[in-house]
């Protein structure tokens, strides 16, 4: 594994490490679920309106600037040598995915390549995004993340059944 490798698993409890490492331990919640959120974004990105309102839905708007700075913070310095894959802009959060090796985005993938017929049916596949996405958080956003696995599942069974 390279360098400085980040690996991103969701499937099931979260885990994030970094160059082989042990799995990183992030020191709040809301710093390990930017992470998953921003690797769930379409590109990594997500305006930091959005981030601030799935972390702390019920927060005063005058605490978000400090709260998203201090979670900024808290990933960068958990992250280590990663630490340059999070970025912000004065309107946006980017998590820089080239390279990362992230379980459900290789699960769609397989999936979508399976759908439109470059590839045959995987039962892994199935099962993989059958399993419990960010097993122990029940956030609206996390379910529905769930949701959209549960369909591209359905999705692969329906057709693997028509087909056969």
């Amino acid at each position: 594994m390279a360098l400085g490798a980040l690996v991103l698993r969701a499937v099931q409890a979260p885990v994030v490490t970094v160059g082989g490492s042990l799995p990183l331990k992030f020191p709040t919640r809301h710093a390990a679920q930017a992470v998953f959120s921003l690797a769930l974004a379409e590109g990594g990105t997500m305006s930091t309106d959005e981030i601030c309102a799935r972390l702390w839905p019920d927060a005063p708007e005058s605490r978000m600037a400090r709260r998203l700075a201090t979670m900024t913070w808290q990933v960068r310095r958990t992250l280590g040598e990663a630490s340059w894959r999070i970025q912000r802009q004065p309107t946006e959060l980017n998590l820089d995915l080239d390279g990362v090796c992230f379980d459900v985005a290789e699960l769609r993938a397989k999936a979508a390549s399976i759908l439109d017929g470059s590839a045959p049916f995987d039962e892994s596949v199935a099962s993989g995004l059958e399993a419990e996405l960010l097993a122990g958080w029940d956030e609206p956003w996390v379910e529905a993340e769930r949701a959209i696995n549960a369909s591209l599942a359905a999705e692969l069974r329906s057709r693997t059944t028509a087909s056969v």
